[in-house]
């Protein structure tokens, strides 16, 4: 994990862990939300007066903010992974294409960035030929699939994946349950080529490098009915 990731990821966790939204930890540090919001998405290097301001209001030391032994790799992506579960066994329970589901994540973290200038995992997105993904995605579904806690099926030229176990949801709220609702009401029954050509045809992806990491907040620049459907669904 690169160092901008071990702070982002430690960042996000020890403010939530005193309780405070970031528009509340801006104004602590006395910088905007979305300057803030930077920070925690890896979009802004942190000076070392950001570092020691921040760990003097959460009281910490700086290390912590540093040290990638506070957070292990291993349960970065945690959340990432309920949302993968719940999306299968919720909507999907016969099974959805490996490259629909990767789509539909990506949907989902941005559209909640775009609502609320915070995705709903810890995943970073990259630009691939085949539209946006996170970088956990490929391994994790390798990893599932090796430990028999999902299921892959070849169906034409799709690979197909179905759910084989329930997961825990702890980390899903209900608002994040209702968005990822939304998302997966209006694609469920959608092919998966009308999935990928509008991610291909969203600012986000038209705005990044090939094998570049996609950033959030080129999210803000879509126009509201354009987030996560080509139409306006967000009532």
């Amino acid at each position: 994990m690169e160092d901008k990731n071990i702070f982002r990821i430690n960042l996000r966790k020890y403010r939530k862990m005193a309780g405070l939204t970031q528009e509340q930890f801006a104004k602590h540090l006395g910088i905007s939300r979305v300057s803030y919001n930077k920070l925690e998405q890896g979009d802004r290097v942190p000076s070392l007066d950001d570092i020691t301001n921040i760990a003097r209001i959460l009281n910490i030391s700086m290390l912590d903010l540093l040290d990638i032994g506070v957070i292990p790799e291993a349960h970065a992506h945690e959340k990432f992974e309920q949302v993968y579960h719940y999306i299968l066994n919720n909507y999907f329970p016969e099974g959805i294409p490996k490259t629909k589901l990767a789509k539909i994540l990506y949907l989902i973290d941005f559209s909640n960035y775009y609502l609320y200038l915070d995705p709903m995992t810890e995943a970073t997105y990259f630009h691939k030929p085949y539209g946006p993904v996170a970088d956990v995605f490929l391994e994790l579904t390798d990893a599932l699939y090796e430990e028999a806690r999902i299921d892959i099926q070849i169906n034409g030229e799709a690979m197909l994946i179905k759910p084989v176990e329930k997961h825990d949801d702890n980390l899903i709220t209900d608002r994040d349950k209702k968005l990822i609702e939304k998302v997966c009401d209006y694609w469920k029954d959608r092919r998966t080529k009308e999935i990928v050509n509008f991610t291909h045809q969203q600012l986000p992806y038209k705005t990044s490098y090939p094998n570049n990491r996609i950033p959030f907040y080129s999210i803000g620049q879509e126009a509201p009915d354009n987030v996560f459907a080509p139409v306006d669904i967000y009532g």
